[in-house]
């Protein structure tokens, strides 16, 4: 009997590390508080970027939002979590970074919100991430549903916003190096999340 309960302690630690481990969050992030409700006021737009795929939970990739006087970090989107990023309406252009990068384009309307995915693309060598922006006929869907519900929302720390400004000039060699090919694209076949695409 007594050797049972030797084992109880050591068996709960592990399930523990496993149940901390299911999202791959990253260090630099944190869970939201229980209970958080992310809306817009009305003179404000939301856009939530989350990644539902399990897959690859070893890689993360960063989202910041390009502005005339910096690369404002969004936030750290790991496997199976969701970032909230509170905006103003208008054009924005958001960059996603990981071992390459990739861009979205969104003009946004006060008091909705929107939605991106953060998906892993098998690449040839390494994973690489793109956005696929969730269009407003997906809203209604099942498969959208599972995606909103299937993901923890977290929150940046100062420890965050450290790692971003120590890795400014890793992130910009990314931005020249991938930002010509991508404004080669057509249009068509630029991510983009249109004012109807909200909510």
């Amino acid at each position: 009997m007594n050797s049972h309960r030797h084992l109880v302690v050591p068996v709960l630690l592990a399930s523990l590390a496993l149940l901390a481990g299911c999202t791959g969050m990253s260090r630099h992030m944190r869970p939201a508080p229980a209970g958080t409700v992310y809306r817009p006021e009305s003179n404000q737009s939301l856009v939530i970027f989350m990644r539902p795929s399990p897959e690859d939970r070893q890689f993360q990739s960063s989202v910041f939002e390009i502005t005339p006087t910096e690369d404002k970090l969004v936030g750290i989107v790991s496997a199976q979590t969701k970032v909230a990023y509170i905006t103003t309406p208008g054009e924005h252009t958001f960059l996603l970074i990981g071992r390459y990068a990739d861009f979205m384009k969104a003009r946004l309307e006060a008091g909705k919100t929107y939605y991106a995915l953060v998906k892993p693309e098998a690449g040839s060598l390494k994973t690489r991430f793109a956005f696929a922006p969730v269009k407003g006929y997906d809203l209604r869907s099942d498969t959208f549903k599972k995606w909103v519900e299937g993901c923890t929302y977290v929150e940046n720390t100062p420890s965050a916003y450290s790692w971003a400004k120590a890795s400014t000039s890793s992130i910009q060699s990314k931005k020249r190096t991938f930002l010509p090919e991508w404004e080669k694209r057509p249009d068509a076949e630029k991510p983009a999340l249109a004012p109807e695409d909200g909510m």
